[in-house]
């Protein structure tokens, strides 16, 4: 058996809007593309259908959102809190959570792709039925976190 490869980067576009301290109501079908994100609250949004491209989130307050489904494509989480959130039918590829609060996240059915989760905290994040590729948790509080069902044949611990 062959280790998993190495997760790819995010490719972040150098020029991006700069959205900092400021609200951003989420809608359906709305599709963000090259922002940057400093201390924005998000917090108890809901939304279908979302897109995200080549964004950077830095201490963004995402707790308690519901998005259903979620595509994410280059993003990078730094600092962001995450607790209780619920996103459904997440594809994601080439993303970064760094030193995010991941506590009770959920994301049943997701696809996550060149994913890295570094020095999350992640209890009881719920993992349920998903597909991991070239996904690696470094330094991650993982208590009590569940992979029921999931294929983890593309992670790291």
């Amino acid at each position: 058996m062959t280790a998993p490869k190495v997760p790819q980067k995010p490719q972040l576009p150098k020029a991006r809007e700069i959205l900092a301290n400021a609200p951003l109501p989420l809608h359906d079908l709305d599709e963000l593309s090259a922002f940057t994100l400093n201390e924005v609250d998000l917090a108890e949004q809901r939304a279908a259908h979302l897109t995200w491209r080549g964004v950077a989130c830095r201490q963004v307050r995402l707790t308690d959102t519901q998005f259903d489904p979620l595509r994410l494509t280059d993003v990078l989480f730094t600092g962001c809190d995450l607790a209780n959130a619920q996103w459904e039918r997440v594809t994601a590829q080439r993303l970064v959570f760094d030193a995010c609060q991941l506590i009770g996240f959920d994301t049943p059915d997701a696809r996550w792709q060149d994913v890295t989760f570094s020095h999350c905290r992640a209890q009881y994040a719920k993992f349920r039925f998903s597909k991991f590729k070239r996904v690696r948790f470094e330094g991650c509080d993982l208590r009590n976190a569940d992979f029921q069902g999931s294929d983890l044949s593309g992670v790291i611990f």
